[in-house]
């Protein structure tokens, strides 16, 4: 199964930590459609569909706020009629 991966840094990039999945919870990161990832100092947000079934492709939100476990919500509910 497909998951988020993401390297931290707590040193303005100089080193990073081992890459670690952003949530455990696996919802089947879709590979044909698009990621969009946005970092601060506060945290990591990062928007994606899913892919459980050959036809679903959910979108979820996760947010890993600086310092804390990542927040994932499904933002919406799709059906491909492939």
């Amino acid at each position: 199964t497909r998951r988020v991966l993401v390297g931290r840094s707590t040193d303005e990039g100089a080193t990073f930590k081992a890459e670690a999945a952003i949530f455990e919870k696996s919802v089947g990161v879709c590979p044909c459609c698009g990621m969009a990832a946005h970092a601060s100092r506060g945290g990591l947000a990062v928007l994606f569909r899913n892919e459980l079934a050959d036809v679903n492709r959910d979108t979820y939100l996760a947010w890993a706020p600086e310092g804390a476990p990542a927040k994932v919500v499904k933002v919406d509910a799709w059906t491909s009629d492939q």
